[in-house]
């Protein structure tokens, strides 16, 4: 996980306290909200049981089991079985730790037993965080500090800012010069406040940091210096290695502060697989991740590395080919127009007017008649077009799945999402329509219908103005009757029905 903080951009906070081949768009009208409509919120988890009907104006499952729900523009909370734990009086009502909850009015927090309805820390503070690890970070009187579980005062509320311990360290921000920098539990600075961004890599036990413009690297868990702050940019961690700019030449260090690549290249591409495409005086080849040049700086131009193989193009009025990048033979001739990225050894490629399929040898695996292609999924399958309708063909160049379809959508641990007679379906990777129809579906974190993805194995399902949930069995594990849908990261589901007023 990566962490990124921004000395101006918190300072104004704290200080105030394919789709393949959709050839046109449609324009939903949205759902609008007028005074004879009352909206009531409920919880689905995450295999479709409603575990809260729809009776709150706003609902959320905390830890526990518990839930925090909205009456009346206020939070309260129950437990399981919908009964009160906190009647709905408070602006905020969020987890502490095992029976504590913290509420909040009128800018104070406080911690309450549930149990015992015993107020365990007073409202002293603005802010009290969940607690991690055995601390709570705090805000009073704008400034940051860190609490026990019990409320004693671990860290005077002297910060800037201070962001939730994890792994033994947090970041935070001096309110002298407003710099950041790293401290431990017990306040010792591990590493010094004269940042002005810092990006922490909790997993890596690196954080970048910069000086004004320049950036560098450091160790959070002892403070010690990596990288100094030379650089115009460093960039995340790919396969153990850090690609950086500096004097505008990219190199690459590994996360241990080795320099792994020379600082001479124009551009180095990121490490997805072992290699990168890079350039270096406007000609194109492939570096390892130890830094050796494997394909030879003598392309015009690459268009990507997959599989093992680099789709080039020898100069700018050239076909494209692809060379195998461990034996570093052109296995595939310099005469398509196009060709996608490899997957297991295959790809698409268009020859004159028409697409096809080919392996890394070369060779064609199906026949060059279909008027557009998607690049192979991971289950295998290329989408196509053929005469105007869709199917797909799998690594033998075999139809696998009929054509018969306005449009397919790109598959997704083996299910797709399908148009057909003007209605949306869920089909198999044999083709099979394994759904009920819909009016629409849609991927769950966005609302563009040329191109609809299964998020965490879900779409988003319309049927006679109403939404539901759809899984990528074809199986509707939230029925189409509500006016709103959304997934919470916890991976419940929160609805909304529309209550009419008499």
């Amino acid at each position: 996980m990566l962490r990124f903080f921004n000395s101006i951009e918190m300072i104004r906070k704290i200080l105030p306290l394919f789709v393949l081949f959709a050839f046109s768009a449609i324009v939903y009208p949205q759902q609008s909200d007028n005074n004879n409509t009352d909206y009531k919120s409920g919880l689905y988890d995450k295999k479709g049981k409603l575990i809260l009907p729809c009776q709150y104006e706003d609902a959320e499952l905390l830890p526990n089991k518990l839930f925090r729900v909205k009456m009346n523009g206020k939070w309260g909370l129950i437990d399981s079985k919908n009964n009160p734990l906190l009647p709905c009086q408070y602006e905020i009502v969020r987890y502490y730790t095992h029976n504590l909850i913290v509420v909040g009015n009128d800018d104070r927090n406080r911690v309450i037993d549930i149990n015992t309805k015993k107020e365990i820390i007073p409202p002293v503070y603005e802010y009290i965080g969940s607690v991690s690890h055995g601390f709570s970070v705090v805000c009073k009187n704008k400034k940051w500090g860190t609490i026990n579980i019990t409320g004693q005062e671990i860290l005077p509320c002297e910060y800037g800012y201070i962001e939730t311990f994890r792994n033994g360290y947090s970041l935070a921000m001096d309110t002298a010069n407003y710099k950041w920098g790293i401290i431990n539990y017990e306040g010792k600075v591990i590493v010094p406040f004269k940042y002005t961004e810092i990006r922490d890599m909790e997993d890596l036990n690196i954080s970048i940091v910069k000086m004004g413009s320049l950036a560098g690297m450091v160790r959070p868990s002892d403070g010690k210096e990596i990288v100094p702050c030379e650089f115009n940019e460093l960039y995340p961690p790919e396969n153990d290695l850090i690609r950086a700019i500096k004097h505008g030449k990219w190199g690459a260090y590994h996360i241990t502060g080795q320099e792994i690549i020379p600082f001479k290249y124009n551009y180095i591409d990121n490490f997805k697989e072992d290699y990168a495409r890079s350039m270096i005086n406007q000609k194109w080849g492939v570096l390892s991740k130890n830094g050796s040049e494997v394909l030879p700086f003598n392309y015009s131009y690459i268009s990507g590395v997959s599989d093992g193989m680099a789709i080039a193009r020898k100069d700018k009025s050239s076909n494209w080919g692809a060379i195998d990048i461990k034996t570093k033979n052109e296995t595939v001739p310099f005469e398509y127009l196009k060709i996608e990225p490899f997957k297991k050894g295959y790809t698409v490629a268009r020859d004159g007017g028409f697409w096809g399929a080919i392996n890394r040898d070369g060779k064609k695996i199906s026949q060059f008649i279909y008027s557009q292609m998607n690049a192979f999924s991971k289950d295998g399958l290329a989408l196509a077009l053929k005469d105007s309708v869709c199917g797909a063909i799998n690594h033998k160049g075999k139809e696998v799945v009929p054509f018969i379809y306005q449009t397919i959508h790109p598959y997704s641990n083996k299910a797709a999402v399908a148009k057909i007679n003007d209605k949306y379906v869920v089909i198999n990777t044999k083709g099979k329509i394994i759904s009920k129809e819909y009016d629409r579906m849609e991927t769950p974190t966005s609302s563009d219908i040329r191109k609809i993805d299964f998020v965490n194995n879900i779409v988003v399902a319309f049927k006679d103005g109403k939404k539901g949930i759809v899984n990528n069995k074809g199986k509707e594990i939230v029925p189409c009757i509500y006016d709103d849908i959304k997934i919470n990261e916890n991976g419940t589901y929160s609805v909304k029905q529309a209550l009419l007023s008499q």
